[in-house]
């Protein structure tokens, strides 16, 4: 594992909500679970030149553009304390978890997969 890459800070979080004693529904509140260092993977050239080429329809029919879909590289945790249903904040914007996979050979790195929130 090349730590020099890691060069980004980010923050595994869980919105936690549910209802008063009234039975009212309360707003989530935010709750950190992991904040660590992370590697953003590059895109390739053929992503971004697809990306480039997509027509203003693509995006009105709602195809994720190239910025809303991210991957990170987090140094391996035995017990990761986050899983596909939490949230991450990375540059002060916040994304869903659509994956997390792990390096099975070596187990250095874990990919996550993200996605900008709505």
């Amino acid at each position: 594992m090349i730590t020099r890459k890691m060069n980004h800070r980010v923050t595994f979080f869980r919105e936690i909500g549910g209802q008063n004693e009234d039975g009212e529904v309360i707003s989530p509140t935010r709750e950190d679970l992991y904040t660590c260092w992370c590697e953003i993977a590059k895109t390739s050239l053929k992503d971004f030149q697809e990306g480039a080429n997509r027509t203003a329809s693509d995006k009105a029919k709602g195809v994720l553009s190239s910025t809303e879909l991210k991957t990170l590289y987090v140094r391996h945790h035995p017990r990761r304390p986050f899983d596909s249903s939490d949230h991450v904040e990375l540059n002060g914007v916040e994304y869903d978890i659509v994956s997390v996979d792990s390096d099975e050979s070596s187990f250095d790195m874990d990919k996550v997969s993200i996605k900008r929130r709505t």
